[in-house]
Order: C-alpha cells, then sequence, then structure tokens
C-alpha cells in the first residue's frame, strides 16, 4: 500500500511519549498505568487493539531536530491552537483528521512535559475523546487507524506524572497505577469514575505499607468546567488554590483518605471562536437536525444507545409556534457523514 509523503511525515512525528522526555530534560515524567479503562475498553491490554495496530510493522521511534522551546510554544500558539477544533483535529472536519489530531496529541504531550501548563493536556483530552476514537471506529484507512490507536494506547502513561514534590493528574478516566519516583516514595493511586459519561470522580491515593504519604497532588480543572468546582477531601470542602491550571492539594495523605470531584458533564449548548455547539464534559456532541441558535432547548437524557451504550440525549428545541425533536449522539460514535459538531444558525 502506497503511503504518501504527508502520511510518513504524521507517523515519524507520532513517537511515544517517552521520546518526548528522552528529548526535553525536565524533573517532570510520565507514569505508566498499570491498568486503564478508555471507553469501556482495557486500552492497556494490547490484545484487544490487534486489529488495528500493529507495533512490530511501526517504524523505529523517530526523534527529529528539536526546535528551541521557545520556537516550539510560539508555534504552537501562533498556528496549532487557532486551527485546533473542539475534537483536537484541524478547524474543518475533513478526510485525514485523524493524522493530525495524532500529530497534536504528540506535540502537547512533548510541551506539557517542558511547561506543566494544563493547556496541553485540555488539548489532549480534546484529540482522546474526539477524532482519536472516531478515526479508530470509522475511519477506511489502515495507517490512519493505526496511529490513532497507538497514540490512545500510549494516553495510558498520559493520566499520572510525578516531580521532585508529587504527582500530576491530568486526565479523569478510570485507572490505577503503582508510583516510585526519584525521591524513593513510593506509593498507589487509582481513579474511580464514569467519566466522561457522569461527573462523579474519585481519587485515592495510599503507600503500599499503610504509611502516609506527604505528596502535593495536582488535579487538573478542565477548560470545560465553567463553574467553580468543588474538590472534598474525605468528605469535606478543600480551599485550593490553581497554578498552571491545576488545583493544588498538599497534604499527609493517610491509608484511607479519598478525593472527590464533582464535574458537571450534561450537554449544554456553547461558543467557540463565534461558532455554536453542544459539549457535554470533554465530550461534543453531534445534532440529527439544524437548530435555531435563538430556539430554547431542554436537554433529557434519553438512556442508552443499543450499539454502543454510550448515552444519547433528547433534546426538544422551541420557538414561537413550533417544538422540534433532536438527539444528541457523541462525535466519535457517528460516522464521517453525520458528524456536524456546529450548530446551524438557519431554522429547518
Amino acid at each position: 500500500m502506497a503511503i504518501s509523503l504527508a502520511t510518513l511525515f504524521l507517523l515519524l512525528l507520532a513517537k511515544p511519549p517517552q521520546a518526548c522526555a528522552q528529548q526535553i530534560a525536565h524533573e517532570i515524567a510520565w507514569t505508566r498505568s498499570d491498568s486503564i479503562v478508555f471507553l469501556d475498553r482495557d486500552i492497556t491490554n494490547f490484545q484487544l487493539f490487534a486489529l488495528l495496530v500493529n507495533r512490530d510493522a511501526a517504524p523505529a521511534p523517530f526523534v527529529p531536530p528539536t526546535p528551541s522551546l521557545a520556537h516550539a510554544l510560539t508555534r504552537w500558539k501562533e498556528s496549532v491552537l487557532p486551527a485546533l477544533n473542539p475534537v483536537g483535529s484541524t478547524d474543518e472536519m475533513q478526510q485525514g483528521e485523524g493524522f493530525t489530531a495524532v500529530a497534536n496529541f504528540y506535540e502537547a504531550a512533548s510541551l506539557w512535559l517542558s511547561t506543566g501548563d494544563a493547556g496541553y493536556m485540555d488539548a489532549i483530552e480534546r484529540c482522546l475523546m474526539g477524532s482519536l476514537p472516531a478515526t479508530m471506529f470509522y475511519s477506511t484507512d489502515i495507517v490512519e487507524r493505526s496511529v490513532a490507536a497507538a497514540a490512545v494506547m500510549d494516553a495510558s502513561q498520559l493520566v499520572y506524572a510525578t516531580d521532585s514534590v508529587g504527582l500530576y493528574v491530568n486526565l479523569y478516566i478510570n485507572t490505577f497505577a503503582h508510583i516510585v519516583t526519584p525521591r524513593g516514595q513510593d506509593y498507589m493511586v487509582d481513579i474511580i469514575t464514569s467519566m466522561p459519561w457522569e461527573g462523579m470522580t474519585k481519587l485515592r491515593l495510599r503507600s503500599p505499607g499503610k504509611h502516609t504519604v506527604e505528596a502535593t497532588l495536582r488535579l487538573r480543572i478542565p477548560e470545560w468546567q465553567e463553574t467553580p468546582l468543588p474538590i472534598y477531601v474525605n468528605g469535606i470542602e478543600y480551599d485550593y488554590n490553581i497554578q498552571r491550571g491545576y488545583a493544588i492539594i498538599t497534604r499527609s495523605w493517610q491509608a484511607d483518605d479519598e478525593v472527590y470531584i464533582p464535574f458537571n458533564v450534561v450537554p449544554r449548548r456553547v461558543v467557540e471562536n463565534g461558532r455554536t455547539m453542544w459539549r457535554g464534559g470533554p465530550i461534543v456532541y453531534c445534532l440529527n437536525d439544524s437548530l435555531q441558535c435563538n430556539a430554547r432547548a431542554d436537554i433529557q437524557y434519553c438512556g442508552e444507545d443499543p450499539e454502543t451504550r454510550h448515552p444519547i440525549y433528547a433534546l426538544s428545541s422551541t420557538t414561537p409556534g413550533d417544538t422540534t425533536k433532536h438527539v444528541l449522539k457523541p462525535y466519535f460514535d457517528l460516522p464521517p457523514e453525520k458528524r456536524n459538531i456546529w450548530q446551524s444558525n438557519q431554522s429547518r
């Protein structure tokens, strides 16, 4: 099968995050999770992705010449962010969006290691909850499907990261990890959640010997969390500060300590770059029909999709003299021809 030069370049650019870590000398380091469940799939079990990824046939890790950090940050700010859409690809949906999302995924991972800025994790989450699974499930290009699936599996080591004082929690996915830091700290951390479908998230941090753990916990405040986010430690609301997009919690962690985070993931109408869409937590939803921007819209959960088992919502839009029923489904559950994420300004 012939591969274009553009495709080859993106394959080479799509290096594992380990390669990014080797490039940039920084105290932050990724931590691979021992188990992780993403959209009802265990992505630490490589056998489940055998038809999507053949790592034996993949090119060897390629590390391109590294520009200065200032140059990379400038390029991201001036070229990538203006074109980044809510599903992590280019501004307009088109053939090959998976390749662009893969490139954005790995570049954001590399830049995050240098900055510790949650904004790059927001971009990674857009890819993971949008273009990457959509590509895995629906792309007819086996190369595009393969690199997208490889990126999703590499996400298992982006959930957590460590530095000299503690732990970063970057993505809220059902997962468990045993962490040993360069300073000799040894502890286990797990997240219990139904995200991205339900917002309640519980995190536990404890040592194997049930000793106390002195650590700073940094919890990413997602870009889509518009209202102030309460965070509870052992049932008591914690008064935290925010640094670089992370809620900071520093304490001596006991064996039974738990952190509760009630995210808001109910779909709502939002405006981004002057365009209107429906978004619930990190998921972008698609309408099955056009909707007037000035219509009053009421959202109601209406059960699971019989094929995907993912939640779907009924939307009733009301204008003077007319009520229209719509269905909201996640972007990655639909074939390309039905993935219109932008709400029309026109009536039906």
